[in-house]
């Protein structure tokens, strides 16, 4: 657990500062382009929501296994690439299903691609988690991934789960240490984001503004880029969350993602 000061002015002063944190989350969210979800008219299991005047379907859940899937649970890459392989496993977005984990970066963006669809950019996964109203409900602090499930930790778009439960892929990948022309700064607690949402500064201290979130970096060969945190993370877990260790032909128990297509103009 990290350190609590009980002395009251400290806290006075930490309540100004989590009221500040609202207010420029608020703002944040509406400077990058976040519009409204519009009327449905996506694939069932996923949500429309507007960017920067782009229509994008967004799966509702993190991404589970249909029935048809060869390996209906997968526990490791491999069984997961006995459905990549398999022309009628495709992936799904449906309430109380268990998450898709076990899944690599590489083996995420195919599975997208099989669907007509991508995965997200770190840039849309920021604009759309900083909607996230509560994560008391995000699964942070238990033992394993649960069911998708209508509940609180969910976006006003209608996405469930962005925070905790599994890490999230998200696009472009980290190349040596830098992203999207950003030198990734060392592992630490998120301290500055940029517009697209990339951690630009870290610390050694949690930051009250950034939600205590905090950022894994890596700064040799070809890094996934993971977001929102997963069912353990515990306080480091939240919207400003990164990580950025993870090779993108390894999968665990933590790793999952979610799918989005657009719609024409």
């Amino acid at each position: 657990m990290k350190p609590r000061s009980i002395v009251i002015t400290i806290a006075v002063i930490i309540g100004s500062v989590v009221f500040s944190v609202v207010a420029l989350r608020a703002a944040d969210y509406a400077k990058v382009g976040f519009l409204t979800a519009g009327p449905s008219t996506c694939r069932e299991g996923t949500s429309l929501v507007v960017l920067s005047g782009t229509r994008l379907c967004v799966d509702k859940y993190e991404v589970s296994t249909e029935e048809t899937c060869p390996e209906v649970a997968p526990r490791t890459v491999e069984e997961t690439a006995r459905n990549v392989a398999a022309r009628e496993c495709m992936p799904a977005s449906i309430e109380d299903a268990e998450p898709w984990r076990f899944v690599s970066y590489s083996q995420a963006k195919q599975l997208c691609a099989k669907a007509g669809k991508r995965l997200l950019s770190n840039s849309e996964w920021s604009t759309l988690a900083l909607g996230l109203s509560s994560e008391e409900e995000c699964n942070l602090d238990s033992k394993t991934a649960r069911e998708s499930k209508n509940t609180s930790c969910s976006t006003p778009s209608g996405l469930m789960d962005m925070v905790g439960n599994v890490w999230e892929y998200v696009t472009p990948v980290v190349e040596d240490g830098e992203v999207d022309g950003i030198i990734l700064p060392a592992s630490g607690y998120v301290a500055e984001v940029s517009e697209e949402g990339w951690p630009v500064v870290s610390t050694t201290s949690a930051q009250v503004v950034y939600g205590e979130d905090y950022l894994w970096s890596d700064s040799s060969g070809v890094r996934a880029v993971m977001r929102g945190g997963f069912y353990s993370s515990n306080r480091d877990g939240g919207v400003y969350t990164l990580q950025a260790t993870l090779p993108t032909d390894v999968g665990t128990a933590a790793t999952g993602f979610r799918c989005v297509y657009e719609l024409p103009v």
